[in-house]
């Protein structure tokens, strides 16, 4: 039954809980209450289930911050590639972090420059609050001046475009 209730929801298909139970109606009710249970679950056991946004085939999951996931995704109707950032269900969702996301959006919207990621759209789906923007492919800041071994003028030169970005 799992593996089929998985299946479903990999194919962004809805859950027939009904046709599942048509031989014992009345464990419905506790098939759904089992699925809340592991949909509140899943974000505390590290597990992380790919939003349901219209319009968009949503892939793997690109990163994790404190309160927000990012996965990439294609915008069906136009087959672009872009970033899709959504507040990750679970204790970190409250109220001053969804003020925290419409404050990033907020940020975002009016800011074009080469060196910033575009926001082409921000909304609510059945998942929550989410922003669609532009998708670039690289490695974290951090990451880069590690790996790279650049010294202290790099760095400022780094840091500057950065500024000069914002």
């Amino acid at each position: 039954l799992l593996d089929l209730i998985i299946e479903w929801e990999e194919s962004g298909g809805k859950i027939p809980i009904e046709e599942l139970c048509a031989a014992n109606p009345s464990m419905a009710d506790a098939l759904r209450e089992a699925l809340r249970r592991i949909d509140i679950a899943n974000p505390l056991l590290g597990v992380r289930r790919p939003p349901n946004i219209p319009n968009l085939k949503v892939g793997e999951l690109l990163g994790s911050g404190g309160m927000s996931d990012v996965w990439s995704a294609v915008q069906l109707d136009t087959g672009r590639e872009v970033a899709l950032k959504v507040i990750r269900p679970g204790p970190s969702s409250n109220r001053h972090a969804q003020l925290r996301f419409v404050r990033e959006i907020e940020i975002l919207a009016p800011l074009e420059h080469e060196n910033i990621a575009r926001l082409y759209q921000a909304g609510q789906s059945e998942d929550g609050a989410y922003i669609l923007m532009q998708r670039i492919v690289g490695v974290p800041l951090d990451e880069y001046v590690r790996t790279h071994a650049i010294g202290i003028r790099q760095t400022i030169e780094l840091m500057r475009i950065i500024c000069d970005a914002i």
